[in-house]
């Protein structure tokens, strides 16, 4: 909570230091990638941010994703695992321009947050148990980072495309000997409230 917590303040306080260039932006993505334990999984992504300078960014974003695999022990005992994933991250987001007449950019982002794992179990074992599963969660900070293209579609829509890595590290309690995180990949969209997209206005 008090990460989270201070995610809002710094937000808050970057957003009203903003303010005058009233440059807002709402996105959406999907991701798919691989989570390390709890194995590959897609997952979908909002975020909420404002322009620091034309050139940088700064997001607070939330994330979740769910995956289940099915495996058979040594005693043929079926078990299947189920995982979810879920984070509220703050992102700064830096782009870097090859000719501001062009639509295309690069952008490259990093951000830090707080990160919630959740493993239900099923099997014969388990059955005992209260829903028929046995279920382990935690929660961890969460880093990562993303490098990737951006297209500027019109004056107020951009679609991004990005690769990177994001881990959750530092589970305390009942995952602290699993490996949470791995190389993922986003495609979404971000919508560009208030001012326009600059670039495109200067230029072409």
């Amino acid at each position: 909570m008090k990460t989270l917590s201070a995610l809002c303040v710094v937000f808050v306080l970057v957003s009203s230091a903003a303010a005058d260039a009233a440059t807002f932006y709402l996105e959406g993505a999907g991701s798919y990638g691989s989570y390390g334990d709890a194995g590959s999984m897609p997952s979908g992504m909002i975020g909420f941010g404002t322009a620091v300078s034309d050139y940088v960014n700064v997001y607070v974003r939330g994330f979740k994703g769910s995956s289940s695999s099915v495996s058979t022990d040594a005693a043929l005992i079926e078990r299947t695992k189920e995982y979810s994933i879920m984070g509220l991250m703050g992102v700064v987001d830096c782009t870097y321009y090859f000719r501001t007449d062009l639509p295309v950019r690069i952008g490259v982002t990093a951000s830090g947050g707080a990160g919630y794992a959740n493993v239900k179990i099923k099997d014969q074992k388990h059955l005992e148990l209260s829903g028929n599963y046995k279920s382990l969660s935690d929660s961890a900070p969460i880093l990562g980072g993303w490098a990737g293209a951006k297209l500027e579609c019109t004056q107020r829509i951009t679609v991004f495309v990005l690769g990177g890595y994001q881990q959750c590290v530092g589970f305390g309690k009942d995952l602290t000997d699993a490996s949470v995180g791995g190389v993922s990949f986003l495609l979404g969209v971000t919508v560009t409230l208030g001012e326009v997209n600059s670039p495109i206005a200067r230029g072409y």
